[in-house]
């Protein structure tokens, strides 16, 4: 599982921009429109790499303030952290699209109008005080979909229609595997880095994987070792279900 791309309509200094991850896509979303263009691999890139995984590595560069941080922290908060930015009027706005296979796609969406996946119409109940409803009507706003295409996609071939998939149901040809248990996004960083830092000192649970958004945990480097880091896989994947695919997990170390 790979994220592909992020559109940021409004996160902190953040304003109507989109980055690409992964090369091998061109996604385009306009007048609320997602499109989805498969590239394949550059020329140069298989002279390079030759038959070697993309290892999909990147490095942010720029100077101090210019936002490297904040689109990490975009990228890994918890569920918690984005849904409380909402509720306490922050006005993010965003998503992220991350590929499965091929053919299999799930998008994390904050606050975004995608045409292909209208948001669902909630029931206004007026029997709660206004300004509740409206806390809860921002933090509502954050949701996920995972949809398909209907066929693979050759190089130069474009995507516009997209199937919907229930993320907890079972759909033929399709991944039986929930999300979260296809992923997890670790964030690594310096303590001493920051005047203030951006997350908790702290190991922190795993609770986050019990919402429909990708599992997300810190580990600040000063207290990061092989050992501790083994020892955080081997926490996730025992809160894995039975069956979920944690026998065909594998981790690969170089040094």
């Amino acid at each position: 599982m790979i994220l592909i791309y992020a559109y940021i309509n409004k996160f902190k200094n953040y304003t109507t921009q989109e980055i690409i991850f992964d090369p091998r896509w061109q996604i385009n979303f306009s007048n609320k429109k997602l499109s989805i263009q498969y590239r394949g691999q550059s020329s140069a890139s298989a002279v390079i790499r030759g038959d070697r995984k993309p290892d999909n590595l990147h490095i942010l560069v720029g100077k101090t303030g210019s936002g490297k941080t904040n689109l990490l922290q975009m990228i890994g908060a918890k569920h918690d952290v984005r849904y409380h930015r909402k509720w306490e009027g922050e006005d993010d706005s965003y998503f992220l699209l991350y590929s499965i296979s091929d053919t299999e796609f799930f998008l994390e969406i904050c606050d975004m109008e995608i045409m292909q996946f209208p948001k669902p119409v909630e029931r206004d109940d007026s029997t709660i005080p206004e300004p509740i409803r409206e806390n809860a009507r921002r933090a509502g706003t954050l949701r996920t979909v995972r949809f398909a295409l209907e066929k693979a996609l050759k190089p130069g071939e474009t995507a516009v229609r997209f199937c919907a998939v229930k993320e907890y149901g079972y759909e033929r040809n399709l991944s039986e595997l929930k999300v979260r248990d296809m992923a997890m996004i670790m964030n690594c960083y310096d303590a001493h880095a920051f005047i203030r830092p951006p997350y908790p000192d702290d190991k922190e649970d795993f609770t986050d994987f019990r919402s429909d958004w990708i599992g997300r945990a810190a580990f600040p480097y000063q207290r990061t070792s092989l050992w501790q880091i083994c020892g955080y896989i081997r926490e996730y994947l025992t809160s894995l279900e039975p069956g979920s695919g944690s026998d065909r997990f594998r981790l690969c170390y170089r040094h």
